[in-house]
């Protein structure tokens, strides 16, 4: 039995969260969303494969605590940050915080079905009886 990847969608919101979820959803795969690292940790526990996606929407240092915190709970998960325009000094910062990878809006849905696709290979490899999961047939 292989268990379809998850998509855990952090700090996004209103009419962009509902798009994005519609495309993965589309897309074979399950849409977690949460706002707080600390309901990471019940996800984490489930077997699976599991990336997230982490909406930077002001850069502000919550934001930066936030996906700090996120990677302190789980540091082997890849996470890929979206933005809007950004610096080379917020690229670093978000690297720092600990952002496996970057996507800047406005994105092509092949583009970031490419991302995804390249965070599931970071994923850490999980057996679901003897099949692995963690990849998109699809991609």
């Amino acid at each position: 039995m292989v268990t379809k990847p998850r998509i855990v969608l952090v700090n996004m919101r209103g009419t962009e969260l509902d798009s994005l979820a519609d495309l993965l959803e589309m897309w074979n795969l399950t849409v977690l969303r949460i706002d707080e690292a600390e309901t990471l940790s019940v996800l984490l526990a489930d077997a699976g494969p599991l990336i997230m996606i982490f909406q930077f929407r002001e850069f502000s240092e919550a934001e930066y605590e936030l996906l700090a915190s996120i990677r302190e709970t789980a540091p082997s998960l890849p996470i890929l940050a979206l933005c809007s325009f950004i610096s080379v000094r917020d690229t670093f910062r978000i690297a720092k915080s600990g952002a496996s990878e970057c996507l800047v809006q406005p994105y092509s849905p092949e583009d970031l079905r490419r991302m995804i696709a390249r965070c599931l290979d970071l994923a850490p490899s999980r057996r679901v009886g003897n099949e692995e999961t963690g990849r998109l047939k699809s991609m």
